[in-house]
């Protein structure tokens, strides 16, 4: 294993930098520009903080140690979560870092363990390091994000805001609560009327409002929790495979419902918004508690992320999130809402939207596709070790001789 740096000799090359940009840069930048000043090489790099953390490298690790003493000592600033910048205008020369560490450490009365406790709190409450991406990943995201950025790819941010306000005035939680009985039953779910919720949130893409907040096209329309025949007008709910015919009343009473259920899950999104480090754990909780009908829906979902870009991601679909969370080297749940607690925190490392990050993600990932798995375990054991060194892979099926075949490596 290369031999790395101790959290204590970044600091004057963190210092020097922030000092020559002369303005506040975002974590992902700044440990960017930290690791070329300082020479560290790729094998460097790659090195993980630990077994149990894989996704962080050691160096990332050190350097937010490193950031948080000098912060301690006034030598940083953290003005805007997620940013740092130089403070003071003492030399550069007069920056020991052996000075740092001790008084870091005196200032506490149980010397060097308080310290570390206090700064492990520190980091986790701050920089929710568990959350980001090691440098490597972040690197080759920030790198597909300026080259789509560069290609036109990436709408501004103007642009973004204006066609999410178009959505907001038509069909946000105030312009809902205006209506009630048919009105708003066509407003929501009208079949084939261009101006309807439905139709923006999985047709709409055209200058006014665009398709790129995250597809939620395919399978029966039945997934918005009604639908209106095109030849009957008539109203029904449940599965394609077992509808449920509707009165007018019927389908009346649960557009009601799904609107009281989004509008408490508004609630409890922008009370969210308020909390600079969000509990996304809890705001699952709140959203299936208060929005049981519509708030784990992929159209529930998206008409969400509309309202609250910050905390929702434009990824709706769970095998979407999953597959790209998997790419970034991170754990997914099952839990729509919680794995965006994933998305917000490496957005923000990277000084990004979360809406600008997904649409990277989308550029550099792609689509999930499927695969196959072949098990490796019998009952001698593992199998694995025999298929590495062999270079083949194996399925357990009964096959016929295959004595016909030259013993070497070219029929395999």
């Amino acid at each position: 294993m290369p031999s790395l740096p101790a959290f204590h000799e970044y600091m004057v090359p963190i210092v020097s930098v922030l000092r020559r940009e002369g303005r506040p840069l975002p974590i992902q930048e700044l440990d960017d520009l930290v690791v070329k000043e300082m020479g560290l090489t790729e094998e460097q790099l790659s090195v993980p903080h630990s077994e149990t953390r894989p996704d962080q490298s050691e160096a990332s690790y050190h350097m937010t140690w490193a950031r948080s003493y000098l912060k301690k000592t006034g030598w940083l600033e953290n003005p805007k979560r997620g940013l740092w910048e130089a403070s003071g205008d003492a030399s550069l020369d007069q920056l020991d870092p052996e000075a740092v560490k001790q008084a870091v450490h005196d200032t506490y009365s149980r010397g060097k363990e308080k310290a570390q406790d206090l700064l492990e709190l520190e980091l986790e409450e701050e920089e929710h390091s568990n959350a980001r991406v090691g440098i490597k990943v972040a690197r080759t995201v920030k790198e597909a994000f300026d080259e789509a950025k560069r290609a036109g790819q990436i709408p501004s941010r103007v642009l973004v805001d204006q066609q999410r306000s178009r959505f907001r005035e038509r069909f946000g939680p105030d312009a809902l609560s205006k209506l009630d009985g048919e009105a708003l039953l066509l407003h929501m779910h009208a079949r084939g009327n261009h101006d309807s919720l439905v139709y923006w949130l999985e047709f709409k893409d055209d200058e006014e409002f665009g398709g790129w907040f995250g597809s939620i096209t395919g399978g029966s329309a039945l997934k918005f929790g009604l639908y209106q025949s095109a030849e009957t007008q008539e109203w029904a709910t449940g599965t394609p495979q077992k509808q449920v015919p509707l009165a007018l009343e019927g389908a009346i009473a649960i557009a009601r419902r799904q609107r009281d259920q989004l509008i408490a899950a508004h609630g409890v999104l922008s009370t969210a918004e308020s909390d600079p480090n969000p509990d996304f754990e809890q705001i699952q909780a709140d959203i299936e508690r208060l929005a049981p009908d519509v708030g784990e829906t992929i159209w529930g979902h998206k008409y969400l992320s509309l309202l609250h870009p910050t905390l929702v991601s434009a990824f709706h679909a769970i095998a979407y999130q999953r597959y790209e969370l998997t790419k970034l080297v991170k754990h997914s749940s099952e839990k729509r809402y919680e794995n965006a607690r994933y998305f917000f925190h490496i957005a923000r490392q990277l000084g990004m939207t979360m809406f600008e990050l997904s649409i990277t993600l989308r550029k550099l990932f792609g689509a999930p596709r499927s695969c196959w798995r072949v098990g490796t375990l019998g009952d001698e054991g593992s199998f694995w070790p025999q298929m590495r060194d062999g270079s083949y892979m194996a399925v357990n099926w009964p096959l016929p001789s295959f004595g016909w075949l030259d013993d070497n490596p070219n029929s395999r």
